[in-house]
């Protein structure tokens, strides 16, 4: 299953169809398929409530709500930046920042700037900050 020639709005679509098309063919590939998708989604909400976990808690020990509006709250931000880039396959595939359509511009942003600089920063504040004991000894005779 290899869709490197396929362009990445694609991929995904391709994925899918190709799974279902061909486990469909083996015994109890219905089966198989529909428990696959059921067990995607449920990793997909248990993945989307563990992100959630830290700003949630950040709302209510900060700005004290409980943690129903803090959920909801954090619901709404998530789903006005989830919309353009869910739209950015049909409605608003025209519209492009930087010669790439939202979804992609929004991927691009997170993978290569982001993420790296996240890591950078992280490796400042701990290098700065954060006093190990023995770190000296392990530095000297590195």
């Amino acid at each position: 299953m290899y869709f490197f020639w396929i362009s990445t709005k694609l991929r995904a679509r391709a994925c899918v169809w190709y799974f279902t098309r061909n486990i469909c063919k083996i015994p109890y590939g219905y089966a198989i398929s529909s428990l696959f998708f059921i067990l995607l989604f449920c990793a997909s909400v248990t993945s989307g409530i563990s992100i959630l976990e830290v700003p949630c808690a950040i709302l209510v020990d900060r700005f004290k709500l409980t943690r129903v509006r803090a959920s909801a709250f954090l619901f709404c931000i998530i789903s006005l930046c989830a919309i353009p880039a869910t739209l950015s396959f049909d409605l608003l595939a025209d519209f492009k920042i930087f010669n790439k359509n939202i979804f992609d511009f929004l991927d691009f942003l997170t993978s290569n700037i982001l993420l790296p600089l996240n890591v950078i920063v992280l490796c400042l504040i701990l290098g700065w900050k954060c006093k190990v004991k023995g770190s000296e000894f392990f530095l000297i005779n590195f």
